[in-house]
């Protein structure tokens, strides 16, 4: 298995084996990359910020093909399904062939060319995508199935459970329910941030902290009132959260200006935990500066976890949270981690 990530800086994908770390090819594109990656066990697709898809062999990274669309992507990150690459651009979204390129449809809205398009989700035949609100299109042929104007300001991504969408409203600190099939309400929860496994929605929330809802009925399974961090990703029996820490000292008054490098650190750090995802108790945690913080949402991958920092890409063991590999240090990287 590979993990790919990307520095955005000095437009470099590079893939790296999962178990150990060790780097099996770079492409340098020579522009600066936006968003993010997407792979499939052939072909790895990455965007630029002047409109160009590279699309490069997962096996070794050669150029396989690249298409230049004249518009300027934000935020691009795109979404393969089978041999269909889905993606949002300024203005709007353009579905492509993965094999080679060519254009199959593209959909705008009348106000698409103002906001950051892109498209959040596939799944059964329909791709969600956030333009001037939450769309939802026919994955063959882009035909509009509905929409709903009220989400313009949201973190862009959803879930699909039991018929069921679930949108996060940072606007509204709410997590709404759509009915999938024609976007109607249904009901909704506190919160603003989610992850979902099978059936169970793990939402946090400030005030109520971290709770799991069962999909099915929308029933409140169990809560942890005293976990507020942000939900990053699942898997199995394992939730991980990112909490970003800055402690205020306990005297009153300035840090002292003789504190050391350490002490400094000690003030501001990033953690990782893992928490049971059948009753929301901590397993392990684990700590990095907050000078390296996490900058990416993490791969929970094989019983691991994956992630971008500062200082390169982590992988942890999900057992125990040990650090299993640390490479890449001194690139910045700029993309949640995917896999291929």
């Amino acid at each position: 298995m590979s993990i790919y990530t990307m520095s955005s800086n000095d437009g470099t994908v590079y893939a790296l084996k999962s178990q150990d770390g060790t780097l099996l090819w770079q492409h340098a594109l020579g522009q600066k990359l936006i968003g993010g990656l997407s792979a499939s066990t052939k072909a790895v697709f990455v965007g630029t910020e002047t409109g160009i898809i590279y699309a490069l062999r997962s096996q070794d990274g050669t150029l396989l093909w690249q298409k230049t669309v004249h518009d300027t992507f934000f935020h691009l990150s795109p979404r393969i399904v089978y041999q269909t690459i889905y993606i949002g651009s300024s203005n709007g979204i353009y579905a492509y062939n993965a094999y080679d390129g060519s254009l199959i449809w593209q959909f705008s809205s009348p106000e698409s060319h103002h906001t950051n398009n892109r498209v959040s989700t596939v799944t059964k035949g329909v791709v969600y995508t956030f333009l001037d609100g939450l769309y939802a299109l026919q994955a063959s042929d882009g035909a509009l199935l509905w929409h709903d104007p009220r989400f313009r300001l949201t973190p862009a991504y959803l879930t699909i459970r039991s018929g069921k969408v679930y949108v996060p409203s940072y606007e509204h600190s709410r997590i709404y329910v759509l009915c999938a099939n024609d976007g109607s309400p249904l009901n909704n929860f506190e919160g603003r941030h989610m992850i979902a496994s099978d059936t169970i929605l793990y939402i946090s929330s400030m005030s109520k902290g971290l709770y799991a809802v069962d999909t099915k009925d929308d029933r409140i399974i169990w809560t942890n009132p005293t976990f507020t961090s942000k939900i990053a990703a699942v898997e199995g029996n394992t939730i991980y959260c990112v909490a970003s820490v800055i402690q205020t000292p306990s005297t009153p008054g300035m840090v002292n200006p003789h504190s050391t490098k350490a002490d400094l650190e000690s003030l501001q750090s990033t953690r990782v935990y893992a928490l049971d995802a059948n009753n929301g108790s901590q397993k392990w945690s684990w700590s990095i500066p907050y000078a390296g913080g996490i900058s990416s949402h993490p791969l929970a991958l094989e019983g691991n976890i994956y992630f971008s920092a500062i200082g390169g890409m982590y992988a942890l063991r999900g057992d125990d949270g040990v650090q299993l590999w640390n490479t890449l240090g001194k690139k910045l990287l700029s993309s949640d981690p995917t896999f291929g």
